[in-house]
């Protein structure tokens, strides 16, 4: 009797070979994207809180809006200033983008 593989079970592991690797291949591709993403949103959210506390301590001479020029000329911010009601005191809106990529951040600022 001969020992070996049919042609039919050698094209069976084959297939089942290349389904596996489409799927880990699919699953790497999307985690790059997750970390690219993440890596924008932290960046921007580091930009947007030091543009925060610029903000706070400039005492009303800064704009509302800008960017981060030279460092990262392609991304942008632009902020908002409203009064709270319940409580004294305002509440400051920054949003950080880039593209069609945007991260809100907000701080209330006591008096």
């Amino acid at each position: 009797m001969k020992s070996g593989f049919t042609l039919l079970e050698v094209l069976l592991a084959l297939a089942i070979l290349s389904g596996v690797s489409l799927v880990v291949i699919r699953a790497i591709g999307d985690g790059m994207v997750q970390i690219g993403d993440s890596a924008w949103k932290d960046r921007a959210v580091r930009l947007g809180r030091m543009q925060i506390i610029k903000l706070s301590r400039g005492n009303g001479k800064m704009g509302l809006r800008g960017t981060f020029a030279p460092d990262y000329p392609d991304i942008s911010w632009q902020a908002a200033v409203s009064r709270m009601e319940d409580i004294p005191g305002r509440k400051l809106e920054l949003t950080v983008k880039e593209g069609p990529r945007e991260v809100l951040l907000e701080q209330i600022v006591i008096p």
